[in-house]
């Protein structure tokens, strides 16, 4: 039975007279682990994982999910990285892993930080102050951080920006074996090849609202997606 992570219903959100969420729907289910979201410049989709992840509050419209749903005691099953990666400069890659897992006894912190740090290739530089690493590898060490809690839903925000092809290559490489092994995504994107060939449902959204959903295939051809992004120039390399 196909499991529901995260729905979003008709949510609406406004900073002073711009609609930045517009009764925005999206329904991210189990049945896929790689779901990639694309869209223009402002069309909301910064603002959909700062309102999901509870950063804003949205004034209309219900966010619900096995993922972000809320018990007693607990913190929602949701993992989120950001455009800029978030690290602990000072601290060496094995702390920063270690600092998210206040919920985890000393020695399973350390199995699962250990498992994390040779699954994603930053073994070599564990024992390095996050700060001193390039873009790439600290997008990776905010990666490990956020699985040290094994979250069933990952929210990756451009996780491929910025950052030498080849380390490119093994980010796609990387979150294909995490979703092997159950991990799930959905994952901002503007580099089209590495988030085209890396997901099997993406979104499309335009003016604060999703305007298709489908295979990488059925998105290219959607006229809808040609006009308001692909059209534009956005197809990169």
């Amino acid at each position: 039975m196909t499991e529901t992570l995260l729905d979003v219903r008709d949510v609406s959100l406004r900073f002073g007279g711009v609609r930045a969420l517009d009764e925005l729907s999206l329904s991210v289910t189990d049945d896929h682990h790689l779901w990639g979201l694309i869209g223009p410049n402002g069309s909301g989709k910064t603002t959909l994982f700062n309102t999901v992840s509870g950063l804003y509050q949205p004034q209309a419209g219900a966010i619900t999910g096995s993922a972000v749903r809320r018990r007693r005691g607990t913190v929602p099953d949701l993992g989120r990285t950001f455009q800029h990666p978030r690290v602990f400069g000072q601290l060496d890659v094995i702390e920063n892993l270690l600092a998210a897992s206040a919920a985890l006894r000393k020695r399973t912190a350390e199995e699962r930080a250990e498992e994390l740090l040779e699954l994603l290739t930053l073994t070599h530089v564990a024992n390095r102050r996050a700060g001193e690493l390039s873009i790439g590898q600290q997008k990776l060490v905010e990666l490990a951080r956020t699985l040290m809690r094994d979250p069933k839903l990952v929210l990756l925000d451009e996780v491929a920006a910025g950052i030498h092809p080849r380390l490119r290559r093994e980010i796609a490489d990387h979150l294909r074996k995490l979703a092997a092994q159950g991990t799930h995504f959905l994952i901002i994107e503007h580099d089209m090849r590495f988030l085209m060939e890396l997901c099997t449902r993406v979104f499309c959204m335009a003016h604060g609202k999703v305007i298709a959903v489908g295979s990488p295939v059925e998105i290219r051809a959607d006229q809808r997606v040609a006009d308001e992004y692909l059209g534009r120039g956005h197809e990169r390399s």
